[in-house]
């Protein structure tokens, strides 16, 4: 089997939320549940999941799940912190990873079916990565990284994520047209109250 984990990107403060994203109300479960059960449908590969803020919170909600948990100890200074610590962690834990998935906590209109899409474009050892066009402009995640890009994935910090490489190597990028309304991000109160009102 090729080996491309999952990594759950989940330790922002929500600051824009004004609370944590990942613990608000989702159909029954939670956001973050809502993203593990999405990304679990993969079976054949790991699923691991990055907490920093509310990591007390969080960590028994993971107990009932079949996921590896990283912790990202600088997880305020930015989501950058969380992808390299996450490579890092998987670097450690793991022999022969071909590439990794990445993608958010904060993303629940991406389905299974989405996530498919990806491994699917992708071709073992091409230097490719396979990410989200948001616009012919804007690339971003959810994508997935050849094994190529760990040493720049671990070296990211602060507040900037996979943007910059991405653009970086927009020569390697295939680019994966996804419907808006599945890349809605509920990273704001109103945001929130519009895509799940409520009862």
């Amino acid at each position: 089997m090729t080996k491309i984990p999952l990594l759950l990107l989940a330790a922002g403060k929500s600051r824009r939320m004004g609370t944590s994203k990942q613990l608000l109300p989702w159909k029954g479960k939670t956001l973050l549940e809502n993203a593990i059960i999405t990304g679990s449908q993969k079976s054949d590969q790991e699923l691991y999941v990055v907490v920093g803020a509310y990591e007390e919170a969080i960590l028994p909600l993971l107990e009932k799940y079949n996921v590896k948990v990283i912790h990202n100890p600088n997880w305020e200074t930015g989501i950058g912190t969380s992808i390299a610590k996450g490579i890092e962690a998987l670097q450690a834990l793991e022999e022969s990873m071909a590439g990794v998935f990445i993608f958010l906590a904060d993303q629940p209109f991406i389905t299974p079916a989405i996530i498919q899409k990806y491994y699917s474009a992708f071709e073992v050892g091409k230097q490719q990565l396979i990410c989200t066009a948001y616009t012919p402009q804007k690339k971003g995640v959810p994508a997935l990284f050849d094994a190529c890009y760990f040493d720049a994935l671990s070296q990211l910090s602060e507040d900037f994520g996979a943007q910059q490489l991405i653009k970086k190597n927009s020569a390697h990028c295939i680019p994966i047209a996804i419907a808006p309304a599945h890349l809605v991000d509920i990273d704001t109160p109103e945001r929130y109250q519009k895509y799940h009102p409520p009862k």
